[in-house]
C-alpha cells in the first residue's frame, strides 16, 4: 500500500501530472480570482513548454551526471569482486515472447552489465523483486533469464526481495556478506546513479559507479527549443531522480 500511495503522489508531483493539476487550478480560479488564474495558466503553459524542450531536458539530466562513464581500457585496474545490476521496468506479458521480458532501461543496464562481465570475468548480481502485487517472476529473475538466454551468461546471482533503490542496497548487502564480497561495480542509469550510490554507501557497500544510458543533445542548436514528447519524458525522469534524492535525504 505504501508503494501505491507513494506512486500516486509521485504522479501528481511530476510532469505531466503536475502540469494538468495547475492548469485545472487556474481554470477553477478564473471567475473568483482572474488575475491569479491568468498567472497560474501562463506559468503552467511556459513550464510545460520548457520541460518539453531538449534544451531543458538535457540541462536537467546533465545536472545529475555526478559520475562519468568508465573507460573500457581501465576496467582491469579496478578491484571489484562482482557486478551488481539494478532493475528498472519490465515489458509485462510480452505477446511476442509469451512471458515477461525486460523493458528498455532494464535491457540497457543488463547489456552493459554483460559487457563488464566479458571484460572482467566477474560474477553478476541482479537486484529486483516484484514491485506491485505478488504474482509472476521477480525483476531479478527476468534479468537472469535475459542474461542466460540473450547473452549466454550463466554466472548470475539473483536478489529477489527489493522493491525500491533503498531495498536494492539493503538486500544486496545481505547477499554480499554471505558471499564475502566487499566491493562491486554498480550498474544503473547515469541519472539514477547518485541515489543508488548514496543508498549503497549507507549500507556500507563499497561501489565503483558504472553508469550507462547517458542523455546527450547532439542536435543543431536551433532544434533544441522544439518541444517533443521524448524531451518531456527525459525531463520527468530527471525530476524524478531529484525528488528521490530529496526524499531519501529526508527519510534516511
Amino acid at each position: 500500500m505504501e508503494l501505491v500511495i507513494t506512486n500516486l503522489i509521485k504522479q501528481l508531483l511530476l510532469p505531466p501530472g503536475v502540469i494538468f493539476l495547475f492548469f485545472a487550478l487556474g481554470l477553477l480560479l478564473l471567475k473568483c480570482a482572474p488575475k491569479v488564474a491568468r498567472i497560474i495558466l501562463w506559468s503552467t503553459l511556459v513550464t510545460g513548454y520548457l520541460l518539453s524542450t531538449p534544451l531543458v531536458a538535457g540541462f536537467l539530466n546533465h545536472s545529475l551526471e555526478f559520475y562519468p562513464a568508465l573507460k573500457s581500457t581501465n576496467l582491469s585496474h579496478y578491484d571489484a569482486s562482482a557486478i551488481v545490476i539494478l532493475s528498472s521496468e519490465r515489458y509485462r506479458n510480452a505477446p511476442e515472447y509469451g512471458d515477461d521480458t525486460l523493458g528498455s532501461n532494464s535491457l540497457l543496464r543488463v547489456r552493459y552489465g554483460a559487457y563488464l562481465h566479458r571484460q572482467t570475468s566477474l560474477p553478476i548480481i541482479v537486484s529486483g523483486g516484484i514491485v506491485y502485487g505478488n504474482k509472476g517472476k521477480s525483476l531479478a529473475q527476468v534479468m537472469t533469464d535475459s542474461l542466460n538466454n540473450d547473452f549466454n551468461i550463466d554466472e548470475v546471482i539473483g536478489e529477489e526481495r527489493s522493491k525500491t533503490t533503498g531495498e536494492n542496497a539493503y538486500y544486496t548487502k545481505v547477499l554480499l556478506d554471505q558471499l564475502g564480497i566487499d566491493k562491486v561495480f554498480l550498474v544503473t542509469n547515469n541519472i539514477h546513479m547518485p541515489r543508488a550510490v548514496a543508498s549503497f554507501k549507507k549500507e556500507g557497500i563499497a561501489v565503483i559507479p558504472a553508469p550507462t544510458i547517458f542523455i546527450k543533445n547532439e542536435r543543431p542548436w536551433y532544434t533544441l527549443t522544439i518541444p517533443s514528447a521524448r524531451a518531456l519524458y527525459n525531463s520527468r525522469q530527471a525530476l524524478h531522480e531529484w525528488l528521490g534524492l530529496i526524499w531519501y535525504k529526508i527519510r534516511h
